[in-house]
């Protein structure tokens, strides 16, 4: 059993800190096209009149905070620094569940009330599909279960408390590998005639 809890949670971890990245991915790119990031939140019309520009500021600090954090954590376990992960993972992992709940809510409710417009995620400028709801859900349920194990007795996955190098590269790996093909698989589903068609229009 010890055996099965430890897999179960080298691959929590990763799954984790996959979200993570993808979300200092993200919000980098955002940083950069804040203009674009404005626009396409203005197109969504599901914000306060006016608030697309305080709406794109708080989600690129969301985004940027909580990956870095994530980010950060792991890297220093790699360094075999304890205190920072130990640190940083409960908070890190509760953000991260609660930006991506937040991403599933909006997705899910712009998807209902306008289909066709630009989703704005990664690079992807198709409308919302079903597979940027699945792993906006897979991420907040993942994270909020590694905010549960780290709040336990036992600190949350060996891993990123920085207890053996092996470990930690056992979940940095797979993570890098996992962020890299969940932003790519849902652009990939998108169809080359449906992309940005209300975008260019507004």
């Amino acid at each position: 059993m010890d055996a099965v809890r430890s897999v179960a949670e080298l691959v929590c971890s990763a799954v984790a800190v996959a979200g993570g990245l993808l979300l200092l991915w993200a919000g980098l790119g955002h940083a950069r096209a804040f203009g674009r990031l404005r626009a396409t939140l203005l197109v969504h019309r599901l914000l306060p009149r006016g608030g697309s520009r305080a709406g794109a500021a708080a989600l690129v600090v969301a985004e940027v905070g909580v990956g870095g954090a994530v980010v950060a954590g792991t890297l220093s376990s790699l360094r075999r620094t304890s205190a920072l992960p130990s640190r940083l993972v409960l908070p890190a992992m509760v953000g991260e569940a609660l930006v991506y709940t937040g991403f599933l809510v909006y997705l899910t409710v712009l998807r209902r009330t306008r289909p066709d417009a630009p989703c704005g995620c990664l690079r992807d400028d198709g409308p919302v599909r079903a597979p940027v709801l699945i792993r906006a859900g897979v991420f907040a349920a993942v994270a909020a279960a590694a905010a549960g194990l780290s709040a336990g007795p036992t600190p949350f996955v060996e891993s990123l408390t920085g207890t053996g190098r092996l470990a930690s590269v056992s979940v940095l790996v797979p993570a890098l590998v996992l962020a890299v093909l969940t932003a790519l698989v849902p652009a990939t589903l998108v169809h080359p005639s449906s992309r940005t068609t209300s975008f260019r229009r507004n």
